[in-house]
């Protein structure tokens, strides 16, 4: 017997015609789960009807079909593994498309042996995920090596299949097969309706339940074509906060009111005052003032961070509107620069997708597969689909004068299909560069470094460069300034301290992973810095190569309900406690 996860596992050997059980994954081969993969389904209905809903992991009834020796078993060879005639005669992929049960060799799937067991009373899972992940007909694309820009490293985008089938092959490795994953494949964002929260409830058993939500809420209408795996914020959150009130808590990215906090960009208009955080003077713009008088709605927005940094800084930075500069922001923005590099070489960065390049990728997975649940349906792409081309949204736009702004304004909302109610309107921030850090469990896990070099006649920045080694940064862009450095990291340090208390006023439960970015400003031997962002669980991480593993550990953790209580008062500064008495 060996034991994974507190799972045992039967190292014995089978017989043609045994009865038994197998731990089904959807993303059994390791290819990724992807539009061929089939999962079984409980009526007709939950592969047909959109959404599409199904245990993508979990046990079921088979037969086997080979006898099977423990002594010849490989893991590495698959012909070794125990083969099994599956018994579910209900199954469907993520388009709706049944599988053809009249070809045995359609629901035939080899199992390594610790997945396999005897017929065994019903036991609890320790854990039920529900994930809701896409299932349109165009996959996502994963942005795993965009240049120099990082990209979002091996593993792809947090919505991307390859990503979620990494996560789960960690909870696999991790905890055995004590565990299930029903999963509701969206299309659009109409099928967020049709999610039924307490019937999805009901249907799962595990000790611990866990939300994950693998798409990207948005101000923008669907556009499948070009946004796969892009939904409509107000849709998204409805259907999130209902499966949240069903019992079902949030793990991944965040419970939704913290949710909404970093996808919205709320907090930077909100916590602009406060000096002790250093957030760029920000304002929100309304759409209606846009629409209505651009030119008139830009002023409007100077005249407020004129105020603003007068209330802040004891004097505005200056008195002429028209030698303002700064950035006009929409919320629930994913991909905000654009990549001049991508550009030559035809590739797609943004949301741009080629849908060409992508319909070949499925085409030759689906080839290359040897799970036959996944390879009895082929792709029949009409190739006229494949010229088609998306709109790339813009999403952030620098400005230097007020009739610059209010065509930045007018630009980002009159985009086709752009839902946004207002826009966040930046005070320019001086940097020579911005550092990010990455932290797990509240705690600095890696730090990179980038910057933009130029920002093009339509307000896009560009030339971003991204650099890991701290001494190639001390030299190339502190002038070898060390002091300065060492000061800004520092400042950065106290910074990080001051957010993560704030974010338990805004949402009890500790962030298990996120991505805080900071701008940093030499001046001498020391540095000013500033708040650029905060980032959800999934952010990019730009090449990182240790990041998805100590990531989706976190995650894990927190699913199970062991993750650390981190940052306590006894870890914070003594600077920043305050008298139990009283505030003084």
């Amino acid at each position: 017997m060996v034991k994974r996860g507190g799972y045992q596992g039967g190292q014995r050997d089978m017989k043609q015609g045994d009865e038994v059980e197998v731990f089904y994954r959807f993303e059994h081969d390791g290819s990724g789960g992807g539009g061929n993969s089939y999962f079984p389904i409980r009526s007709p209905d939950a592969g047909l009807l959109s959404p599409r809903l199904g245990f993508t992991v979990s046990w079921q009834a088979g037969i086997v079909i080979d006898d099977f020796s423990i002594a010849k078993y490989n893991p590495k060879d698959r012909q070794t593994w125990v083969k099994v005639q599956m018994s579910h005669t209900r199954w469907s992929n993520r388009k709706g498309t049944p599988l053809d049960l009249s070809d045995p060799h359609n629901t035939t799937v080899m199992f390594p042996p610790t997945d396999v067991r005897l017929p065994a009373p019903l036991e609890r899972p320790k854990l039920s995920f529900f994930v809701i992940r896409w299932g349109g007909p165009y996959p996502v694309p994963e942005h795993s090596d965009d240049g120099e820009f990082g990209g979002w490293g091996d593993i792809g985008t947090c919505i991307c299949d390859k990503y979620i089938t990494t996560f789960f092959n960690v909870v696999h490795e991790k905890l055995g097969p004590i565990y299930e994953v029903l999963t509701c494949f969206v299309s659009h964002s109409a099928d967020f309706g049709r999610i039924f929260a307490p019937g999805i409830a009901g249907m799962l058993s595990g000790e611990k339940k866990a939300g994950m939500y693998y798409v990207w809420p948005v101000s923008w209408l669907d556009m499948n074509e070009g946004q796969p795996g892009y939904v409509e914020r107000s849709k998204f959150f409805e259907a999130m906060r209902g499966i949240e009130s069903s019992g079902i808590p949030t793990k991944h990215p965040h419970p939704s009111n913290m949710y909404h906090l970093f996808a919205s960009k709320s907090w930077t208009a909100s916590m602009c005052l406060s000096k002790e955080f250093h957030v760029p003077c920000t304002t929100k713009v309304n759409r209606a003032s846009v629409l209505d008088n651009p030119a008139a709605a830009a002023t409007q927005a100077l005249n407020a961070l004129l105020l603003l940094q007068n209330q802040k800084y004891g004097t505005p930075l200056t008195t002429n509107t028209n030698e303002m500069s700064g950035v006009a922001k929409l919320g629930f923005s994913w991909e905000a620069q654009k990549k001049k590099k991508e550009e030559e070489k035809g590739r797609s960065w943004s949301r741009n997708v080629t849908i060409n390049h992508s319909l070949q990728k499925l085409e030759s997975e689906a080839a290359q597969c040897h799970n036959p649940i996944r390879s009895a349906l082929r792709l029949n792409v009409s190739t006229s689909l494949c010229s088609a081309r998306a709109p790339s949204p813009k999403d952030v736009l620098a400005f230097s004068n007020a009739a610059q702004l209010a065509q930045r304004l007018e630009r980002l909302l009159e985009q086709a299909g752009c839902t946004g109610d207002c826009i966040y309107v930046q005070e320019q921030v001086p940097n020579d560069c911005e550092i990010r850090i990455y932290l797990i469990d509240g705690k600095p896990m890696k730090t990179l470094y980038s910057r933009f070099s130029s920002v093009d006649n339509g307000g896009s920045f560009s030339s971003f460069r991204r650099i890991e080694d701290r001494n190639i940064v001390l030299r190339e862009w502190f002038s070898g300034n060390e002091a300065a450095l060492r000061d800004a990291e520092s400042k950065i340090l106290e910074l990080k301290n001051l957010w993560l208390v704030w974010l338990r006023a805004e949402c009890s439960e500790p962030p298990p992973c996120m991505r805080m970015d900071f701008f940093v400003k030499l001046h001498g031997t020391t540095a000013t810095v500033t708040t650029g962002e905060l980032t959800e669980q999934g952010a990019s991480l730009l090449g990182w190569k240790e990041g998805p593993d100590l990531t989706f550990n976190a995650v894990l953790r927190n699913c199970l309900g062991t993750a650390p209580e981190h940052f306590n008062v006894s870890d914070m500064p003594p600077a920043q406690k305050r008298k139990t008495s009283g505030h003084k």
